[in-house]
Parts: structure tokens; sequence; C-alpha cells
């Protein structure tokens, strides 16, 4: 049900370091979002290393919103959604720079953990 970061061969390095990789599955059309504008999304967040399911807002029929770049969201979230298009569906493999860090975040993100 997705890839891990040996399989994604097609995946672009957002960053140039390797810490943000997203691979397109489904292309959108339209222009990206401008910082500043509201986005909804629907995700699927997994712990690359145990490919366990953190949270899935497909599962609870509810998309999630954000303005982008107000910086409330993890730094991944900003960074790799400002790079889709409407209608697109992508995978993103996060450093844990991007995300929860080295310290995880509860019982279900371990310290640094990569996630997709």
């Amino acid at each position: 049900q997705g890839s891990s970061p040996s399989t994604m061969g097609m995946a672009k390095d957002l960053l140039g370091d390797g810490r943000l990789l997203k691979q397109v599955l489904v292309e959108g059309d339209g222009p990206c979002p401008k910082p500043g504008k509201k986005v909804e999304v629907h995700y699927e967040s997994v712990v690359v290393a145990s490919g366990a399911q953190i949270d899935s807002s497909w599962e609870r029929d509810e998309p999630f919103d954000f303005v982008l770049g107000d910086g409330d969201v993890l730094e991944a979230w900003d960074r790799g959604v400002a790079t889709m298009r409407p209608g697109e569906l992508s995978e993103f493999i996060v450093d844990p720079s991007l995300a929860y860090g080295e310290e995880g975040a509860g019982d279900d993100i371990p310290a640094g953990a990569t996630l997709k």
C-alpha cells in the first residue's frame, strides 16, 4: 500500500537534500497554491519503519484544511502541499527534521521517525 524510500525511484527531491521526497501518483490540474491560501487535503500518515498508520482523514471522511505558509502545521505539510495541483494525489517521504523530530509524538510516532 505504499512505497519505502528505496522504492521511490521516480520521486522528486523537493529540497535537494533528501529530506522531502515526492512521488506523484495521480496528476492534478491547475496552479499550485500560493502562501496565504487556505488549502484542503485528504491524507494518510504512516511510520515508514513499522508501516503503522498514524492517522487518516479518509477514514474519518473529513479533509484537513490549513492556511499554506502560516507555520501552523508540520514543515513537511507547508513545503509539500505548496507543490501540489488541485486533484493531485502524491506520496511524500518525510525526514524527522520536517515532522516530529528526534522527540517523536506520543505513543504513535517514535523518536526520529521517518513518515510517509
